[in-house]
């Protein structure tokens, strides 16, 4: 995947404030592809986007006894913390103004407490919240988390060019949610409602600052195929993909089944985004083993999703797919390409 902007000999890049000066927190005035941001999504994703027969069932973002939630075929899907992104403190406030979720036992602590019943001093609404797991996104967020303008001048603070789009917790990495709803004529028209949003009001602002990851249809490939397409010819360069399928029901990438898909990602030069997470689970070598040794052994899913790339056969049926692993880090790597060279002297 190739970096949209291009440098100028002053070091800035085009479309990008001003304000940021190229060298003054980077070195060598460097910009950063960032491969792996989730944005939070509204209730306008979908509103004005869907044929009227869905109008009325399309998620929306509703109240939850104090806290923001979605709403999705009628069940609550609670909005977490976590949705803000890692790098973000909450909401600004002093008392808060810690990086609570880019820790997962300063995560667990807050779902762990519970709100005294009786104290010297009042608890205030925002600490409630905090202690029952709720959140109100327009109230607690870095408005960077929701809205896209917000997130570009972030983007330039932070010496962010370019940034690859991922979906929120709600939908899943690979926007699986959608492919699982029960009604799949509706599952379908919000695929492509979120597609839509994706072009009209992240892409289409800034077209050289975000590579949109379309979301799948994964019911159909066929049908896939042609949301492959049509998000192509308006200048996706990517698609989100579970790393094992058959997780969600779905056929494994070892059978035919999925040739359409690739087809056409080979075909308009689509890479295929799979997020690390959208297939297989953290391994516990031990039944009591902490919590350390999960966050641990979530590095080898990145080796054991390339041994199954690899064995599948689809990138020599389709030589020219792309695979990029997000959130697989780089340490995976040697341990791979070691081991296939071994194998391959050895069998």
């Amino acid at each position: 995947m190739q970096m949209t902007t291009q440098l100028a000999d002053d070091g800035t890049a085009a479309g990008v404030a001003s304000g940021w000066k190229p060298g003054s927190e980077l070195p060598l005035g460097s910009w950063i592809f960032s491969t792996d941001d989730h944005l939070l999504e509204g209730s306008y994703t979908f509103a004005g986007r869907v044929p009227k027969r869905f109008a009325d069932a399309a998620p929306r973002i509703v109240d939850n006894n104090g806290g923001d939630a979605w709403l999705i075929e009628g069940k609550l899907n609670q909005i977490a913390w976590n949705d803000g992104a890692a790098t973000r403190e909450i909401g600004g406030r002093p008392k808060l103004a810690q990086r609570v979720m880019a820790d997962e036992r300063a995560e667990h602590a807050l779902k762990s407490t519970k709100v005294p019943q009786s104290s010297a001093a009042p608890v205030g609404a925002l600490e409630t919240r905090m202690a029952q797991g709720l959140v109100r996104v327009e109230e607690d967020f870095d408005p960077a988390v929701y809205d896209v303008h917000a997130r570009v001048a972030a983007m330039d603070r932070d010496g962010v060019c370019t940034s690859v789009t991922i979906p929120s917790n709600v939908w899943g990495f690979a926007g699986q949610r959608f492919s699982l709803m029960e009604d799949a004529e509706a599952g379908l028209a919000f695929v492509r409602a979120y597609n839509d949003w994706l072009s009209e009001e992240v892409a289409a602002p800034y077209p050289d600052r975000f590579v949109v990851s379309a979301v799948p249809w994964l019911r159909d490939p066929k049908i896939a195929a042609d949301e492959i397409r049509r998000n192509a010819a308006r200048g996706f360069k990517a698609t989100l993909f579970p790393e094992n399928p058959e997780r969600f029901g779905l056929p494994s990438i070892h059978s035919r089944s999925w040739d359409p898909f690739w087809a056409a990602c080979e075909e308009t030069e689509t890479v295929l985004n799979v997020h690390l997470g959208t297939g297989l689970t953290a391994t516990s070598v031990s039944t009591d083993s902490p919590l350390a040794v999960l966050k641990a052994s979530f590095a080898a899913n990145s080796a054991l999703s390339a041994f199954d790339w690899v064995f599948s056969g689809i990138a020599v049926r389709y030589p020219g797919i792309k695979v990029s692993f997000t959130e697989g880090g780089i340490d995976f790597v040697p341990l791979v390409y070691g081991r296939l060279d071994t194998m391959w002297e050895d069998s």
